[in-house]
């Protein structure tokens, strides 16, 4: 339907950023006219789960997965937006 917009978003963590072209294509599969990718924040978690979460940060044990899963990532595609550019250059 050309009047309806559907975003789909999607909160990149330690539990799920290996999944991040996978949801490129469902939300293409379901009719997504965007996608936003956003890093996990820190909300006042507990710090331990903080740790665990945050793959951002360059000391997290899976970072470097991280790295490798975005070597894959298109960072120019039109209808994705995302807070992720900085890494591009750790790539």
């Amino acid at each position: 339907n050309r009047h309806i917009d559907i975003c789909h978003s999607f909160c990149v963590s330690s539990l799920n950023f290996y999944e991040l072209n996978s949801f490129i294509d469902f939300s293409k599969k379901y009719y997504s006219t965007s996608i936003v990718f956003q890093r996990v924040e820190w909300w006042g978690q507990d710090k331990e789960i903080w740790d665990g979460l945050n793959i951002f940060d360059k000391e997290h044990v899976l970072h470097h997965h991280l790295l490798n899963e975005l070597k894959n990532f298109n960072f120019d595609q039109k209808n994705i937006f995302h807070n992720l550019h900085y890494l591009k250059n750790s790539l």
